[in-house]
């Protein structure tokens, strides 16, 4: 099992808990605790090594052929693209006139996209990413130095046909950069609908749109709201993850069902007026979750967990900041267990298991605002 970020806090636990059943609850650890997936992360295995007989043979061995890319990912990386190009013609247009909430969020858009085309564009979109380089200053965002996509996914010159203008005011950018990722957010939902390719990378493919299809629509909601979401993108190296089977990642989605609302019913107390009311409105949607996730694996006959007697929280819940805070932990946290389960699902149910993750997300960024960049992954 490898962890991955936000560790700081502890695993989930009952008191005095030992033993065999004290390891399962620990899997409760991404809604409230630190992030371990019991459902298959895994490390990366390195390169074989050349075998000692031919230490050379990298010479004489024939070129590789270039991969054919899978379906869909050439269209993706255009369109992420020109959302980059969009966005570093916003900074460079307004970068006098930009708020240092605008231009946090321009430049976290600017970055986020820039990583999902490099995902898309590589040899494997679905593994672990590599270290990005450093972004480019606001100042020097120009157009004329992003790369686009070919149809192998490798970066060629700049193409900006297409592209919109941003405007004349930040403000008319932003609701343009609005209606783009509400844009792109509708492309890749028709793909978690009717995803296609090899048998083998289904699971993978759903789960990607999926995330990519839950960060338009967080990004298109933050050029709504204009808040400012610090001056980084979050999450924006995803771990290596292997998709469980459903009744898998059901159990585990039940798990952190039973932690977060334990949470949600902690940090509604110090909540007053709107906050209050999205509190409890999220607490009945999990309970609704809960029902459900209960009731599917009861069909199938397989072993349904029950709810521990309580949870240790991330944050104390003892003012409003302290219970916001702690709200924001625990959806982020339940986004990987809410990929899973999307990737697994029938393929009728995908559809309200995205939204029921798109809401998540959106939900998260209301109590913090961030841009991440891989929602649905398991991220360092």
């Amino acid at each position: 099992m490898v962890g991955c970020t936000d560790q700081e806090v502890t695993a989930i636990e009952r008191p005095g808990s030992t033993g065999r059943r004290a390891f399962l609850a620990s899997g409760i650890r991404l809604g409230l605790a630190t992030l371990g997936v019991g459902t298959g992360l895994t490390a990366c295995s390195a390169d074989p090594l050349p075998g000692p007989d031919r230490p050379d043979s990298s010479a004489t061995r024939p070129p590789a052929p270039t991969p054919t890319p899978l379906p869909g990912t050439v269209e993706a990386a255009a369109r992420e693209t020109e959302l980059v190009i969009f966005a570093s013609r916003a900074l460079h247009r307004f970068r006098g006139r930009l708020t240092t909430a605008q231009r946090h969020l321009l430049t976290g858009l600017r970055d986020a996209h820039r990583i999902h085309v490099a995902a898309l564009g590589s040899a494997d979109p679905f593994g672990p990413d590599a270290p990005t380089a450093a972004p480019t200053s606001p100042a020097s965002a120009t157009p004329s130095a992003t790369p686009t996509a070919s149809p192998t996914g490798t970066p060629t010159a700049n193409a900006t046909q297409g592209v919109p203008d941003p405007g004349r005011t930040p403000k008319a950018a932003l609701a343009k950069l609005h209606r783009l990722e509400s844009q792109a957010a509708k492309a890749y939902r028709e793909l978690v609908r009717s995803v296609e390719g090899p048998d083998d990378h289904r699971t993978q493919l759903v789960l990607l749109w999926g995330s990519l299809a839950t960060a338009a629509s967080c990004y298109a909601a933050a050029c709504r709201s204009a808040a400012d979401p610090g001056p980084s993108p979050a999450g924006d190296r995803r771990r290596n993850v292997i998709i469980p089977d459903q009744q898998t990642a059901e159990t585990n989605l039940l798990e952190q069902c039973y932690a977060i609302i334990f949470g949600y019913q902690a940090a509604i107390a110090p909540l007053t007026g709107d906050s209050t009311a999205a509190a409890q409105s999220r607490l009945a949607g999990y309970r609704e979750l809960r029902d459900r996730l209960a009731t599917d694996l009861g069909d199938r006959h397989a072993r349904v967990p029950a709810a521990q007697a309580a949870y240790r929280l991330p944050v104390q819940p003892t003012s409003a900041a302290r219970a916001a805070r702690l709200i924001a932990i625990m959806e982020t946290r339940m986004l990987p267990y809410l990929g899973q389960w999307l990737a697994t699902t029938d393929p009728s149910d995908r559809p309200a298991a995205l939204s029921t993750m798109i809401s998540t997300a959106e939900s998260a960024a209301a109590w913090a605002p961030k841009v991440t960049v891989w929602p649905g992954y398991p991220t360092s």
